[in-house]
């Protein structure tokens, strides 16, 4: 255990000290719910579904998101994975307007260091979105791009690998997300993201996390002003066991013992 936190303290203080310092902002209270079961349809590919509600219950006026994301992965070596998603929005923006969104999603996972030879995992999420939202006060759609890089960190605390059942873990992220041109119009346009947590692998079929996130947006909807968003996340991830043998196949294939998303 000794030295396993190393990368995600030095994790936290990169992403502390990278903040940009904001003059006027608002702060909100929101609670995030995350349900996700994934499938291995070969030890090469895998199917994914996530569900997710948000709601606002703190600072400002009414706001509610429902995400719906299905997505494909190909494990394309043993530090390399393909991404392609297409995630389905419904938000509350405020009282007068709500929104829906399509947004497809190509990015690529590279592992910087695995748990076959270490304790704790870090890799690096980049990806790339078209956003196409439709407002329903203008009945309009808009279309914008974005690009977003994550560094994610996890480190078992209780067994010497994340693949372990019973194993309670630490897991920290930072992520920047970047407009390609103008930005879209929306009451939370993010800025930055960390986050930090706890989770809990009960068997390879169960697992959940507990996490706080601070989020920093911009509202480019009206106001054009910073918010700072304190987030409250619960994630709950269902494996299939029908695809527990095609999961440890592709285990072997990036060269640790069990997948870990």
């Amino acid at each position: 255990m000794r030295g396993g936190w190393g990368p995600t303290a030095v994790l936290l203080l990169f992403v502390l000290v990278s903040l940009p310092v904001r003059a006027q902002e608002e702060v909100t209270g929101q609670a995030w719910v995350d349900f996700l079961t994934d499938w291995y349809v070969t030890s090469q590919h895998l199917v994914e579904l996530e569900v997710g509600p948000k709601v606002l219950f703190s600072g400002g006026e009414r706001w509610s998101e429902l995400t719906l994301t299905p997505a494909y992965e190909l494990v394309a070596g043993p530090r390399f994975e393909l991404v392609v998603r297409t995630l389905f929005s419904w938000v509350r923006q405020n009282n007068a307007l709500s929104t829906f969104e399509i947004r497809p999603v190509l990015g690529f996972r590279v592992y910087i260091l695995q748990p076959s030879e270490h304790r704790f995992m870090v890799r690096d999420f980049n990806r790339v979105e078209s956003r196409n939202i439709w407002y329903d006060s203008s009945r309009n759609w808009d279309t914008t791009w974005r690009y977003r890089n994550r560094l994610e960190a996890q480190v078992a605390i209780n067994h010497a690998h994340l693949s372990d059942d019973h194993t309670l873990y630490l897991l920290a992220d930072a992520e920047a997300f970047v407009n390609l041109g103008r930005a879209a119009e929306e009451r939370f346009n993010d800025n930055w993201r960390i986050r930090s947590g706890f989770g809990y692998r009960l068997k390879y079929e169960w697992r959940f996390e507990l996490l706080y996130t601070l989020q920093l947006a911009r509202d480019t909807l009206l106001a054009d002003f910073d918010f700072t968003n304190h987030i409250v996340r619960v994630r709950f991830k269902f494996y299939p066991r029908h695809s527990l043998r095609q999961a440890v196949a592709a285990g072997r294939a990036r060269n640790y013992r069990l997948p870990l998303k």
